[in-house]
């Protein structure tokens, strides 16, 4: 009786493993989901066909400014990565034909850029056609009065096809739009994402995350979950050694960015909807106070490494940590010392984990160091501009973001998991009108992001320090965000 149920045991494990590898093997040989919908740009080709024409901008230059190091956004040159640049040469010349600009590329430094504007504006002469530059760089901007509102143009329609319309709303304050994020500006890099250890996640005889991804199943208990069985050994150390023990999960800053990510990937914001709205903290502070306290608990775990900095990615090219918590250009960093000989493991990426199974979308918080568009507030043709910037939209459709989809599927990614998830991670893309304009603006950060840090940092509370500002902060969004 007792061999007859052994063996009953060893007959189920052995199914399970079959099944297991059968799972592992099918999603190896997964082929990437890339959009096929749009053959050779005809979606932009169409798209940009139905701008409104005009021949007034026939032979004249437009100037965009942009930081040297993303000279390649706009222009291709000789050390341009070839799939990217290839499909932002294509744009420009659907732009050129339409309207028969030149676009023209002003290099500038984010630090000099808003004394730069100021004196052009007190000038009275043009600084630039149209700016990119980092989101918290423009938040600046908006501070100091040197942005031009989009929403308070005929020409711009948030609701065009060709607009990331929910994106741009939720970076609306009341009845301005000051900047705009699309693929034009590939903000993709400063996406937020977990990359993980596969040979550790493996050797603790845990399934591959991917799979609880794809199923929309990863979720941050179970990201506990899986660092905690990966760090067992230090879980209930009193005194844990971070040159050598294993650790379930970190992020290159621990104590700011992290607990920041970790909030954004929830989907609760701490404002209400700021689309033509009064810029005010959510009525639903009930909610908040819940995912803080569920978020606090993982954080809190010892399974995480607490160190910053080079310590944190140390750990994880030695194979000490099993998940990196950071933003996706790290993958260069990883293909570098792949090449280098410094890394010798498999990674793979995942999305930021759900708050629970119940929400229904994972959200890849983009950082406040993305890249937007934006026009100055001194601008002497605001229609022109505006009309290009619709272009530019227009014309990049999804080419410029399946041509980054590419990029890093044949530079950096050696598995196929890694692909198929890198789709999820592009298609949800996460805005917070909070985290953005909380990046420079205290009065914002004082009553949304650092509240939220503390309260999963430090157990921080949260509905006593709002009611104690409340007052203030909706004094200083009626007197900026009208």
């Amino acid at each position: 009786m007792v061999i007859n149920m052994i063996l009953k045991k060893a007959f189920s494990l052995m199914i399970c493993l079959i099944i297991s590898a059968a799972m592992l093997v099918s999603c190896e040989n997964v082929k990437p989901v890339i959009n096929t919908s749009n053959p050779d740009g005809e979606e932009e080709e169409e798209q940009v066909s139905q701008l409104p024409s005009s021949e007034e901008y026939e032979g004249t230059e437009f100037t965009v400014a942009v930081p040297s190091e993303k000279y390649d956004l706009f222009i291709r040159d000789e050390e341009s990565e070839s799939i990217v640049g290839s499909a932002v040469e294509k744009r420009n010349q659907l732009i050129n034909n339409k309207y028969g600009v030149n676009i023209e590329v002003k290099t500038v430094n984010i630090n000099n850029v808003s004394d730069e504007l100021k004196a052009a504006q007190e000038a009275g002469i043009n600084f630039a056609d149209l700016l990119c530059l980092p989101g918290e760089t423009l938040v600046s901007l908006v501070n100091d009065k040197l942005l031009y509102n989009l929403l308070s143009s005929a020409d711009f329609d948030i609701e065009s096809m060709y607009i990331d319309t929910e994106d741009a709303k939720s970076i609306t304050v009341n009845n301005s739009l000051y900047m705009l994020y699309d693929s034009a500006t590939q903000y993709y890099d400063d996406s937020w994402i977990v990359f993980y250890d596969k040979d550790l996640i493996a050797n603790a005889g845990l399934l591959d995350p991917a799979y609880l991804a794809e199923n929309g199943e990863w979720t941050w208990e179970k990201f506990k979950e899986y660092s905690e069985t990966v760090a067992s050994a230090v879980m209930n150390k009193g005194t844990v050694d971070n040159a050598t023990d294993i650790f379930g999960f970190s992020s290159f800053y621990s104590k700011s960015e992290l607990p920041l990510a970790m909030w954004e990937s929830c989907g609760v914001p701490m404002f209400g909807d700021t689309y033509r709205k009064e810029v005010a903290i959510t009525s639903n502070l009930t909610q908040v106070q819940e995912s803080t306290d569920t978020l606090e608990l993982i954080y809190l775990s010892n399974s995480c490494f607490k160190k910053e900095g080079i310590d944190v990615t140390s750990a994880f090219l030695e194979g000490r940590l099993a998940f990196f918590v950071g933003k996706l250009n790290y993958a260069i960093s990883l293909e570098e010392e792949t090449q280098k000989g410094n890394y010798k493991r498999e990674w793979g990426l995942l999305p930021l984990p759900k708050l629970n199974k119940l929400q229904s979308n994972y959200c890849t918080f983009v950082d406040p160091d993305a890249y937007a568009f934006a026009i100055p507030a001194n601008i002497t043709d605001a229609t022109r501009s505006v009309t290009i910037l619709n272009a530019f939209c227009a014309a990049s459709g999804d080419s410029i973001k399946n041509a980054v989809y590419n990029k890093y599927v044949n530079k950096f990614f050696r598995n196929n998991t890694s692909t198929v998830l890198f789709k999820t991670i592009l298609d949800t893309g996460y805005f917070d009108m909070a985290a953005l304009f909380g990046s420079r603006t205290e009065k914002v950060a004082d009553i949304s992001t650092e509240l939220i840090i503390d309260a999963i940092v430090n157990n921080g509370a949260l509905e006593r320090p709002i009611s104690d500002k409340l007052a203030g902060f909706i004094a200083y969004s009626k007197e900026n965000y009208d």
